[in-house]
């Protein structure tokens, strides 16, 4: 039997209590996987779920490439939060939002860095990584280097 490290290991335990479910074989198979597809983000199925892995050093750049590629998205966040990160009054983002360009605010948001890394850093600190990763549960798992989301 392979030897897994440490990481791989906790990364297993976190799954399987995610999931409430194990037999010997899934377990063995699920140790295989994670071992085989480590690294700074990545995906593994357990038992009828799939399971997204990130390393924590990365979870911000990541949600901020993901959440700037979707600019209807961005500019759907709750009017008080986006005119804290934007620097507007929340009434002028709600009128945006009550004509449906949602989009506009978004364009503007993921073309400013500064305003991405904050509106990245504050949804993090607000909601938690597993509002945007876990979107099975919206649960994120630590596992020290990395954390586990439930995809579905």
């Amino acid at each position: 039997m392979a030897k897994y490290n440490e990481t791989v290991k906790t990364i297993v335990r976190a799954i399987i209590a995610h999931n409430g479910e194990s037999d010997k074989y899934s377990i063995h198979e699920l140790l295989e996987d994670v071992n085989f597809a480590i690294c700074n983000d990545f995906n593994v199925e357990y038992l009828g779920r799939e399971y997204r892995i990130i390393e924590n050093d990365y979870i911000e750049s990541i949600m901020k490439d993901e959440l700037s590629s979707d600019t209807y998205l961005l500019g759907c966040f709750n009017s008080w939060f986006l005119s804290e990160i934007m620097n507007i009054p929340y009434e002028a983002i709600e009128k945006i939002q009550n004509v449906d360009c949602y989009d506009a605010l978004g364009i503007i948001i993921s073309n400013n860095d500064e305003m991405m890394d904050e509106l990245v850093s504050s949804y993090i600190s607000a909601d938690g990584a597993g509002h945007h990763f876990g979107v099975y549960d919206g649960s994120e798992n630590d596992c020290g280097e990395y954390t586990v989301f439930c995809i579905n």
